[in-house]
């Protein structure tokens, strides 16, 4: 379930924010939802949120640890994370307590309490403030306290007692014992033996109580369910898992939902789907099998009867791969004239013209301002399906996984495209799936040389045996070709250029195997952001008088090793530095390395034009730090202005066995900001001053200006001409940090983990994509928009000012010609 929100600030000029920036807020993939006044959902990337159950619209949203849970009870939302317990109010998502609890499990009671169960102990608490009113041990006899796991849950609507249910793995047998709210006294009531004909344990974890005094539990390897009733000492009745399809459950909980009849009903989290279970007369039996959808439904058994579940769809935009593509051509196919065609007509754009005056009067109603809103947003120029000549009008390729599973269980990969001026969805694509791959990437396929050709990405899967390619054509969403793909990669290099075809260019990728035996941990990997048409100035002057030519190598590599953060010290009582090494990706010559002692992952690198960053942790220091590192070819310095006018562009081949030499220019920098990803502005021609992106782990991006990472800032007090000519800041051991190079501004990415920058056909503009758990879409200028009039530029008084001027002249000529005349009858 995706939310659009345009927030009123958020690109690098203010003038620019509230229309060319927005935000897509991402639930994720639903795994607990209670269906109350409000709609909680908790998903599997952690975020509870609550929606509006007639449209979906997102209220309040709280991150929080993956694989958390969700209990609701009255106005109370309770998230239970592994090592705490958080409740929320329902209505505006505020934190109302914190609790630290390890392997906990809540359940309400009727009087409006909270039982909370962790380890050997039971508490019960005050919903509103979490006050514990009660406590108690939890002992079951012959086994050991810290095997007790109990499962609580609510006795009964009329009833201020909880169950809970022990699995005692020494008895083999689930205890049920009964806490009195009140004082906190605990009394067995039940003991079921696991029959001995099943050989699994109990998943202590996978119990759920159920209406009409019984109760379900599953076993480890999710092949078979038992239930019983809630009090008696009776074996427990286990029978094998059935779905719908026959397919065999692994990875998944028991979620409780709220039943629309007389029967509950119990979702089960499955590798391919929501798999419903009824349970009827004390027999199982799968009612539906949904791999999503939007709402609640009520399904029925073979017995008639109703049971309830929430489907939400959940498709976290955020996934592995990301590509920003070309728009279709507006002449091809009639698209052009089929969206004019559903514009709206000249009767709707008056009245939306008269409501638009009447919202600004100050007499207009929601429902006027939703239609004239609509009507804004259908004829906005901006949101056009094609492409423009300025080159902001985009696609938006981002790969996901739909469905629910864990580890060797993911869903269906699914390749979404969304507009570049807001995010709106244009088409979705669910991508065939044979085994147990996982989708990894989407990548540029086929680009044609004219507008009139079919645009191709592909996306990669992995496996153990083996991988696909999924050819895509990027303008319909229409699979053209799955290709096989060898097994044991560790990623996907490309060639510098792609390869020319007849009517096309394609792009050739070279698989890089897995090596288990590598020497020391690969911390990170960065290859150039530049592309080869684009790289920016070949040459720079140092001091005005030295020219040095950039060594620009398409195929330069960044890899970083080392220890990570907290790694302790190895049998020799050391500790690897964090060594950075540039490399050639054609041959793996080495073109330079450095060594940090004390540097720790994680490391986040960009590698751009001549010169690459790095981000990584000093505990030397104490500090986040930024190294920086270019490369120059060594060669002849002084070159005269007649020389570079005549010498034309620089030789874009480089020869392998005779690279040429180089100098090497490198430092480091302090900063106070953690980095989660590292970026770079690209512009069409690179001769717009290029922008460091770093994005942020609070999920903000802050643009650091390219100038204050020269590792050749003199250590100086006072700048000298020659450093006021090349523009070098004097040295400062910390980075500046201004508020207002936020490129985010308000706007936050939850878990932000990727920076996507492209450039649009004007040279001053660049495409800014920041993916993590939420989508961020913005357009920057970095040197601000010096080939382009502003927005509100006034064309009707230019007009005016020119016709002003032309009449003007007119009358002037015609006035001088009467004096002439005048003149000569004189």
């Amino acid at each position: 379930m995706l939310t659009l929100i345009n927030p009123s600030a958020h690109a690098l000029l203010e003038s620019q924010a509230s229309k060319y920036s927005w935000l897509l807020q991402n639930v994720g993939t639903v795994t607990d939802a209670d269906l109350g006044q409000h709609l909680i959902t908790l998903s599997e990337q952690g975020v509870l949120a609550s929606l509006s159950p007639g449209d979906g619209r997102l209220l309040w949203r709280k991150v929080l640890s993956p694989g958390a849970r969700l209990v609701s009870g009255p106005g109370v939302a309770v998230a239970i994370e592994p090592a705490r317990v958080l409740a929320f109010a329902a209505t505006n998502g505020a934190l109302l307590w914190e609790r630290p609890a390890v392997e906990a499990d809540v359940a309400f009671t009727a009087n409006g309490r909270l039982v909370l169960t962790a380890q050997d102990a039971v508490h019960v608490l005050a919903a509103s403030n979490g006050v514990v009113v009660a406590s108690s041990k939890v002992h079951v006899d012959g086994e050991e306290p810290s095997e007790a796991r109990p499962s609580v849950h609510s006795a009964g609507a009329d009833a201020a007692t909880a169950l809970l249910a022990i699995w005692a793995p020494i008895r083999r047998a689930l205890v049920v014992l009964q806490l009195d709210s009140s004082s906190g006294a605990l009394t067995q009531i039940a003991s079921h033996a696991l029959p001995a004909k099943v050989q699994v344990d109990l998943d202590p974890a996978a119990v759920a109580f159920l209406a009409g005094s019984r109760l379900l539990a599953v076993t480890a390897d999710g092949s078979t369910l038992c239930h019983a009733e809630t009090q008696g000492d009776a074996p427990l009745s286990c029978e094998a898992q059935r779905t719908a399809d026959a397919r065999p459950l692994s990875g998944f909980r028991l979620l409780k939902v709220r039943p629309c009849g007389a029967y509950p009903a119990l979702p089960v989290q499955t590798p391919d789907g929501l798999a419903l279970f009824a349970y009827q007369r004390g027999a199982l039996g799968a009612i539906a099998f949904v791999p999503g959808g939007v709402g609640a439904a009520c399904a029925l058994d073979a017995a008639g009867q109703a049971s309830a579940a929430v489907l939400v769809e959940g498709d976290p935009l955020s996934g592995p791969g990301a590509a920003r593509v070309d728009f279709l051509n507006p002449a091809d196919g009639g698209h052009e004239a089929a969206w004019l065609a559903a514009r709206p007509g000249t009767l709707q754009a008056l009245r939306a013209q008269l409501l638009l005056l009447k919202a600004q009067a100050g007499f207009g109603s929601a429902e006027e301002a939703a239609e004239v809103a609509a009507f804004q947003h259908a004829t906005d120029d901006r949101l056009r399906p094609f492409r423009d000549a300025d080159g902001f009008r985009k696609q938006i390729l981002v790969l996901t996984e739909h469905g629910w599973g864990r580890e060797g269980g993911r869903g269906f990969g699914k390749l979404v495209s969304l507009h570049s001026s807001d995010g709106h969805v244009l088409w979705t694509l669910t991508l065939p799936r044979s085994g147990a791959l996982t989708f990894r990437r989407v990548l540029m396929w086929r680009e044609p040389h004219t507008l009139h050709g079919e645009l191709e990405v592909v996306v990669l899967a992995e496996g153990a045996s083996g991988g696909a390619a999924c050819v895509v054509d990027a303008y319909s969403g229409r699979l053209a070709a799955t290709l096989p793909l060898p097994g044991g990669m560790r990623s996907w290099a490309p060639l510098p250029a792609p390869v020319a075809e007849a009517d096309a260019s394609s792009f050739v990728y070279l698989g890089v195997p897995l090596d288990p035996a590598a020497p020391a941990p690969v911390l990170a990997v960065a290859r150039s952001a530049s592309r080869p048409n684009a790289p920016g100035p070949f040459a720079k002057a140092f001091g005005g008088v030295d020219v040095r030519y950039r060594y620009l190598n398409p195929s330069l590599t960044l890899v970083a090793t080392g220890a990570s953060a907290g790694t302790g010290p190895g049998a020799d009582g050391s500790v690897p530095p964090l060594t950075v090494h540039l490399l050639d990706g054609v041959t793996g010559r080495t073109l330079w390395s450095a060594s940090h002692e004390g540097g720790r992952g994680p490391v986040r690198a960009v590698v751009a034009d001549n010169w690459a960053a790095y981000h990584f942790w000093s505990a030397a220091a104490g500090r986040w730090q930024v190294g920086v590192v270019e490369l120059y070819e060594a060669g002849e310095r002084r070159v005269s202005v007649a020389q570079l006018a005549l010498a034309g562009p620089p030789n874009s081949t480089l020869p392998a066995r005779r690279p040429p030499a180089l100098e090497a220019y490198a430092a480091s920098y302090h900063t106070k900001l953690a980095a989660a990803a590292l970026g770079v502005t690209r512009t069409a021609h690179g001769t717009t001053a290029p922008q460091l992106l770093l994005g942020t782990t609070g999920g903000q991006v802050y643009m650091l200006d390219r100038r204050l990472l020269d590792p050749r800032r003199p250590v100086v007090d006072k700048p000298t001409p020659g450093m006021l000519a090349e523009g070098l800041a004097p040295y400062a051991s910390e980075l500046p940090l201004a508020g207002g190079a936020f490129a985010t501004r308000g706007a936050r990415v939850a878990r932000l983990a990727d920076l996507l920058a492209d450039p649009a056909t004007l040279e001053s503009s660049s495409l800014l994509l920041a993916r993590g758990l939420d989508l961020y879409g913005a357009r920057l200028a970095p040197s601000a928009t010096f080939d382009q009039v502003p927005d509100d530029f006034p064309y009707a008084l230019l007009v005016l000012i020119v016709l002003g001027m032309g009449s003007g002249a007119a009358a002037l000529r015609r006035l001088s010609a009467r004096r002439a005349v005048n003149r000569l009858w004189e």
